[in-house]
């Protein structure tokens, strides 16, 4: 198997889990941390309207480091400005990674180099705060990574250790995550969770590979119900056809840059949600009229 450029970043992004479940963690808050009043305060106010989340908030790294010293398990997530008064050089987002909590950048500019350490330091995402619709999409990630913990993605891979480097991205944006190592194995996990939103496949697996897993799941998942994303070797031509012949909603080939990965899984799941949504006013409005 080949693995991703960045492979080896998997084991920082495993010290960056946090638990997926809304009821059992306790961690339902916002960290925001920005020096601007005005742009601190609007975050705070789209977070609160939009998705009715608390959040707390701090302008400084000195002001940061009270707040996670006695609050830290509160937060399920952070947003922070790459470029702080005291922390000219994003000590921020060392420290609040250090506790266990997930960052999204603010940044007044990006190029390559920010780029470059954004990726370092792997970061959820980072957004430039030019805009106020851009500080609304803020407030629209952080809503989406809070729905996302009540998502289920199933990853199928021989590969422990890539299916494990998988596993830990899709963690890492708070998706609950179910591994199996063939499709057979898949089938098993897929029947005893019905509500699986996404499967990531490979398509090389022992037993039952990842062309037959996905025409097997299509015999009872439409696409619109329950979407897969086919992975391979970016050498091996054709697989990317047969895969979405077969019934997948996407393709990847490894290896591949995570922001493409975070894109096209956001992507789908959003879509499975939706379709979940309006399947379930439309009973709503059915039961009572």
């Amino acid at each position: 198997m080949v693995l991703p450029s960045n492979a080896l970043a998997s084991a920082r992004l495993s010290r960056l889990k946090i638990a997926t479940s809304c009821e059992n963690t306790g961690k339902n808050k916002v960290l925001v941390v920005e020096d601007s009043k005005s742009i601190r305060e609007l975050l705070c106010a789209y977070i609160n309207n939009l998705h009715a989340i608390g959040a707390d908030s701090a302008a400084s790294l000195g002001e940061t480091k009270t707040l996670l010293a006695n609050r830290a398990r509160e937060y399920f997530i952070s947003v922070v400005d790459l470029n702080l008064p005291d922390a000219e050089q994003g000590e921020i987002v060392d420290l609040v990674q250090s506790h266990g909590i997930p960052v999204i950048v603010m940044t007044g500019t990006v190029d390559e180099k920010v780029r470059e350490a954004m990726l370092r330091k792997n970061v959820l995402d980072y957004v430039i705060k030019q805009q106020a619709t851009e500080i609304e999409h803020i407030a629209y990630i952080v809503g989406r990574m809070y729905e996302n913990r009540q998502l289920k993605v199933l990853v199928v891979d021989d590969s422990p250790s890539f299916r494990h480097y998988l596993a830990a991205l899709l963690e890492n944006y708070q998706y609950q995550v179910l591994q199996a190592d063939n499709g057979l194995e898949a089938l098993e996990i897929l029947r005893a969770h019905p509500d699986i939103a996404l499967i990531l496949t490979d398509y090389n697996m022992p037993r039952m590979n990842g062309q037959e897993l996905i025409q097997a799941v299509r015999k009872d998942h439409r696409r619109e119900d329950l979407a897969i994303i086919g992975l391979s070797d970016a050498s091996k031509t054709g697989v990317s056809v047969l895969m979405l012949k077969c019934g997948a909603n996407d393709f990847l080939s490894k290896p591949f840059e995570v922001e493409e990965f975070y894109c096209r899984v956001t992507q789908n799941t959003n879509m499975i949600g939706y379709v979940r949504r309006i399947k379930e006013h439309a009973t709503r409005d059915f039961l009572t009229g």
